[in-house]
């Protein structure tokens, strides 16, 4: 904002207009005139819609500038797990479970545990969110770890990962 202008010294130069003629608040024509003439109003509020537009201009840039960046990202991800698949192929090609590098070592581990639902009608009522309906997979699983039996779900071993470790 112009240093030179203070909003609080334009409030207070309209409110003394104001005080010394309020016959211009039933004078729309008039106070108009009046601000401009006799206030810094017009002034500030030029500065202010200039630098509201400036704003709204870098902030529309910026966006699609992060959007842009998304997308990169995005494929950058996409590049990562095409490449993690390729490396996990090959060792299963290979039968190796490890692979020892000068950088790291690469793995293959059994993944994590995973609930699979059968039949969602037999699932007890607690183990279903609202809206929609749908499974809670992650309090099944605990039920399931704990031993409880949960109808409708069982657990199943998950699907071997790709571990990378780097040194």
């Amino acid at each position: 904002m112009n240093r030179y202008i203070n909003p609080d010294v334009v409030k207070a130069q309209v409110q003394r207009l104001l005080y010394d003629n309020p016959e211009l608040k039933n004078d729309d024509e008039a106070l108009v005139m009046s601000l401009e003439s006799e206030t810094d109003a017009f002034t500030l509020a030029e500065i202010l819609v200039t630098k509201i537009g400036e704003k709204k201009a870098a902030s529309s840039g910026l966006a699609a500038y992060i959007s842009e960046l998304r997308g990169r990202h995005d494929d950058m991800d996409r590049q990562i797990e095409s490449m993690r698949t390729v490396l996990f192929k090959i060792m299963e090609a290979a039968e190796l479970k490890t692979l020892p590098l000068s950088i790291s070592t690469v793995a293959i581990r059994p993944g994590p545990a995973k609930v699979i639902v059968t039949d969602m009608d037999k699932l007890p009522e607690m183990c279903i969110r609202q809206p929609p309906p749908e499974p809670n997979k992650n309090l099944i699983k605990e039920m399931l770890k704990n031993g409880d039996q949960v109808p409708g779900a069982f657990l199943s071993n998950g699907e071997d990962v790709l571990s990378i470790r780097v040194r």
